[in-house]
């Protein structure tokens, strides 16, 4: 499989793969207390309220609102900003990276038959958080001014309080460093995976030739009669 092939599925498998990882890193790992450093404890608690509502409703946005937020910390919360303000939060370090890294490892057990092939597997986890990332900027800047009113200049403010950045600067740096996980992790499956000596087998197509040899087989020969009368 080519690399652009596994850019494009891996991104989008990996997208999916991640979303669910975002509910696992912020309802078992905690995420959402651990980012905001002990200000907001039992946020969990607060979405499993949710589910005294009724019509099944209340359940599936118990579930829901966790996905989308947790995937939403991902998005703008660049590991390298943990290092440098909370390097002495291991949680939250392991919140960040465990979806990255599995999801990376989940991609490329299904895509990667090299270390090549794992790493852009892996590498292929920012493609769709970037793609969302700017949908979502090119939408509230739209709808701020149809309404008059600058809606990601607040946006901005309060992701620059956040993580010291702008937003589209912090979706950037937080998936890149996300695929640079999950390309780590992809390439030592790939590496697991590898069989020296295989060659992937590659499409031919048929094509008619007319042979320009003439058959071997021996022609069958007339017999002749001669008539000495």
């Amino acid at each position: 499989m080519g690399v652009a092939k596994i850019l494009f599925l891996g991104g989008f498998l990996g997208g999916i793969f991640l979303f669910f990882l975002a509910w696992v890193s912020f309802t078992l790992l905690h995420l959402g207390d651990n980012i905001t450093g002990g200000l907001l404890t039992n946020i969990n608690s607060l979405f499993s309220l949710l589910g005294d509502l009724g019509g099944g409703i209340g359940s599936a946005l118990g579930v829901l609102l966790p996905m989308l937020i947790g995937d939403l910390i991902l998005m703008i919360f660049p590991l390298d900003w943990a290092l440098t303000y909370r390097p002495d939060d291991i949680g939250l370090m392991f919140g960040i990276i465990l979806p990255w890294a599995v999801a990376g490892v989940l991609v490329a057990l299904i895509f990667a038959k090299n270390t090549k092939q794992g790493f852009f597997s892996g590498i292929s986890l920012a493609i769709f958080p970037i793609i969302l990332g700017i949908v979502a900027i090119i939408g509230l800047t739209v709808l701020g001014n149809n309404f008059g009113f600058d809606i990601m200049g607040i946006v901005d403010g309060v992701v620059v309080g956040l993580v010291d950045r702008t937003m589209i600067f912090a979706i950037v740096t937080a998936t890149l460093e996300g695929g640079a996980i999950g390309g780590v992790f992809g390439a030592l499956i790939g590496a697991l995976k590898y069989k020296p000596g295989y060659i992937e087998p590659s499409k031919t197509k048929k094509t008619k030739s007319k042979d320009i040899y003439p058959s071997e087989e021996p022609r069958k020969q007339e017999d002749l009669f001669v008539d000495f009368q």
